[in-house]
Order: C-alpha cells, then structure tokens, then sequence
C-alpha cells in the first residue's frame, strides 16, 4: 500500500483543526501516514500539530479583512511568501494529497495544490460553505460537505465532485466515557447535573458573561458548571467549588459527556461534536460569522429538534434562565440530545480518509 503523505492546510480555530485531525487519524488506521500541516505558528494548529505528532510548516500568512485595515494592504506580500513556502514543502515533503477545511491558510495550498496539480480534497463542515472554500471548489477534486443540505449549494457544474459524507469526529467523540465517569474525571459530583459552556479555543465574550451568571446557579446548587474560557479571558477568583474552568479542555468530549445541557457557539465542528455525543444544546451564533454560516448551523439543528438557537443580543439576559428550566424538564432535555445523536454521521471520518487512499493510489 506504501505511505500516505498529506499536505494538511486546517487552521486559525478548533473547527478548522480538528475535523483535518479526525481524517488523519482514521487515514493512519488505514496504513501508514505522513501528515504536513500548514497555518500560523501562534494559532491552535502552531500548538498541537506537533504535540500530536505531526510536522508542521509555519505561514506567515493572517486572515484578510477589509481594504480598511492598514495591515490588510501586506497581505498580498504575506500570501506571496507563504506561497513560496509551501512551494518549497511540496518538493521536499512531495505530498500525494492536499487536505484543506478552508480559512485563510487554504488558500495558498490550494493554489500550490494547482500549480504542481496535486488532488485538492477540500471540506467544509458548516452548512453555508466559506470564502475560502467557494474559491478553492473550482480548482478541488473532491469537496466533501458536512450537511447534505451543503451539496445543493455550489454551482451545478460542481456537483459531480461534491460528496456527502458528514463531519469527520475523533475517535473520542464516537465513543465518549459515560457521564459518571466524564464527572469523575473532571472532578464533579456525579449526582448533580451538570452545564457546559464551551467558548472555543479563543473564547467567546458573550458565553463567558453566561458564564459568570451561572456560577450564581453553582453557588444556590442547581447545577455544576465545566466553563472553557479561552485564552484571551481571566476568569474572577475565587471560583466556588463545582466549577471546573481551563481555558481550553484537551478532553472535550470528556466535557460534553460529563454535561446535561451545553451552551456554545455553533460553529460547524461544534454542531458535530454534539451530535457525536448526543447532547442537548443551546447555540448562541457568533454575530460576526462571514455570511452567518453559524446562524444557519443553529437552525439546521433547532429545526431537528436538537437544540435551542438564540441571538446573541439576547443570549446573556435569557440564558441562564432556559438552563434552569431545561434541566429540570428531564423528557425534553433527553429528547433533544437523542435527536443530536441521530443526526451524527459516525463514518465521515474513515469515508474521507478512504476516499484520499484511493486517490493516492491512482497518483
């Protein structure tokens, strides 16, 4: 079979990261990998890539905003040079495939995968396919969708190489600890009921003031609280016992199984997760989502009956209140997370990494 090696452009946040994670792993169950990745040094994929055992190549390359920042007007030198990097990998590291979930750091490998016509496999895990993603689909030889609902998206002269296969989830997440053990772990009491709020591995303002509300709940006993806060926040001291807070959990789906009911942004790898698990929600979609791919994410899955989606306008002043009352409707509460369960695609993760192996071989 020989060895697959993967030029992995993921990055900037969680949601782009982990799904490009969850292929590699199910790919190196298949036979032998060499995983590349490729973004910002001082982003998620510069921290774990290496930890996790891959290599990684650093980009100088930041996302584009608008012609109105002063800093926008380097990224044409910015995206030149990482161009010349990631030209430079592809004749060293000679890749068979290049894997991007879009964001910014797709782009120059999307281009570099055309130049040196390299199979493109681009994903997109949110409903509302991104910028980059709608650049880089003329040029891929699969884009796989995360939602059905995804596929009828694109142009009609791309739907023969648009596939669904779901969103790819680590292992972790297809078979979590039960919540006995999950509360253990993270050093909760297991007969109390317990809220999540996730806010991303750089935080989330407005679910960290949610947050700050809830740990009134934690004080009168009505639940315990598992608060990721991100990097950029300093959580208040002194925390009352029953609240776990860490700025980023390297075990979430420790966290979601630990959890009755989670609060979080609805990002597309969040949705999954959630659904891997089966847990029930309430999505509060960050307002300044390109297109507002994470509201329609919300609604995808409150129109399944899975969760609740409300604005963030409105979020801080309503939230806590629909915690409490979620937690103490037990039938509802369960019926939300069995229609999360439902929706997962368990086998997205080996079917890409599938499909990139049959790619290899025709290489």
């Amino acid at each position: 079979m020989g060895e697959l090696r993967l030029l992995v452009a993921a990055g900037g946040t969680g949601g782009h990261f982990f799904p490009a994670v969850a292929v590699v792993q199910a790919a190196a169950q298949i036979g032998e990998v060499r995983a590349c990745f490729v973004g910002r040094q001082d982003k998620i994929e510069g921290r774990l890539a290496p930890t996790l055992g891959y290599e990684f190549l650093p980009l100088p390359l930041s996302a584009f905003t608008s012609w109105r920042r002063a800093r926008s007007y380097t990224f044409p030198l910015l995206m030149l040079r990482s161009l010349e990097r990631l030209s430079a990998l592809v004749k060293t590291f000679r890749p068979h495939i290049v894997l991007t979930t879009g964001a910014y750091v797709g782009v120059p490998a999307g281009i570099v995968a055309r130049w040196y016509r390299l199979p493109l496999i681009v994903l997109e895990v949110n409903v509302i396919p991104g910028r980059a993603v709608r650049f880089l689909a003329r040029w891929a030889s699969t884009i796989v969708t995360g939602y059905r609902e995804t596929v009828d998206v694109f142009a009609y002269r791309l739907r023969n190489r648009v596939q669904w296969f779901g969103v790819p989830l680590r292992q972790e997440f297809l078979a979590p600890p039960s919540p006995t053990e999950a509360r253990l772990r993270l050093g909760l009491m297991p007969e109390l009921p317990v809220v999540a709020v996730m806010g991303g591995s750089l935080g989330a303002a407005r679910l960290n003031a949610i947050a700050q509300r809830l740990v009134r709940a934690v004080e009168r006993g009505i639940c315990q609280l598992v608060w990721q806060h991100g990097e950029r926040f300093t959580v208040p001291q002194p925390l009352p016992s029953g609240v776990v807070a860490q700025a980023f959990f390297m075990e979430p789906a420790v966290v979601l199984a630990a959890a009755d009911c989670v609060v979080a942004r609805a990002g597309g790898m969040t949705i999954a997760e959630l659904c891997g698990v089966g847990r029930a929600a309430i999505l509060v979609p960050y307002p300044g989502a390109v297109q507002q791919h994470q509201f329609e994410n919300a609604r995808w899955m409150e129109q399944h009956g899975a969760a609740v989606c409300i604005t963030d306008d409105r979020a801080e002043e309503e939230v806590p209140s629909m915690l409490e009352q979620l937690l103490q409707d037990s039938p509802r509460r369960l019926r939300m997370a069995e229609a999360a369960r439902l929706l997962a695609q368990s086998d997205a993760a080996y079917r890409i990494a599938r499909l990139a192996w049959g790619m290899r071989g025709q290489s």
